[in-house]
């Protein structure tokens, strides 16, 4: 018991080192102009599920047994997933085409409510080619890198496309971390209006050597916005964000 207390205690002063650098970088580029300045417009309750950088804040009040949750991107790391059903016991959809992940999800001991497809998400349907830039050991890339060290090639789906694939009305909760294609997902469902709840996305302006990389990000979050999603959290990194849609486009 008292070993078990003692591995939690450097589990949480991990995260709040981790944490605390992350607010600081953040800060440092916010003062720069390197990432957007943006503030929360909704209150709610909050938990954070997951581990290190697969760590999410979602709003537990819209979550439940009966919930369908899509969590595309896998990488290397499920321990948001995993959490998710511990948490609630609701079943949890994940997609990702890339060959690293697809391998180590077929290395691992799943839960029956854990359900792997090994396609992605973009704006259209079809096949996407993926770049595994020098400097990352695991995520994979739809935008052009011309310092990639492997590639390959994967079945995408619009996301509409993949609930009529597997007959859903509508996603109660939507992880998106896609390395860069989030940009073009966003703008496509929200041009489709899917039904989304909840909604948790992963900016990547970071990776982009274009000088209005931020702007992207600003302009999804003025489309989000008019869409009737709420941001809710920002991350201590200033990448992930989190939403609640409180009304209908």
């Amino acid at each position: 018991m008292v070993q078990n207390k003692t591995k939690l205690q450097i589990h949480f002063a991990k995260q709040l080192l981790y944490d605390g650098r992350a607010r600081l970088q953040h800060y440092v580029r916010l003062i720069q102009g390197k990432d957007p300045r943006v503030r929360p417009t909704l209150r709610c309750d909050m938990l954070y599920l997951g581990e290190g950088d697969c760590r999410w804040c979602i709003c537990p009040d819209q979550v439940n047994r009966s919930s369908v949750v899509y969590s595309v991107g896998v990488g290397l790391d499920i321990s948001f997933d995993l959490a998710l059903i511990a948490r609630f016991g609701c079943q949890v959809w994940a997609f990702d085409p890339t060959p690293i992940s697809i391998q180590w999800i077929a290395n691992q001991q799943l839960p029956q409510c854990f359900h792997f497809s090994p396609y992605g998400v973009a704006a259209y349907d079809g096949t996407a080619t993926f770049q595994l830039p020098v400097k990352n050991r695991v995520s994979f890339t739809m935008m052009p890198n011309p310092e990639s060290k492997s590639s390959s090639e994967g079945l995408v789906y619009r996301l509409g496309s993949i609930l009529k694939k597997l007959g859903h009305q509508r996603v109660d909760l939507l992880k998106l971390d896609i390395e860069g294609a989030e940009y073009s997902v966003i703008q496509d469902l929200v041009k489709e209006a899917i039904p989304i709840d909840q909604l948790l996305v992963e900016f990547h302006h970071r990776w982009m050597k274009d000088s209005d990389a931020v702007q992207l990000t600003v302009e999804s979050l003025k489309t989000l916005a008019g869409a009737g999603f709420e941001l809710f959290h920002i991350s201590p990194t200033g990448l992930e964000y989190s939403f609640i849609r409180t009304r209908p486009r």
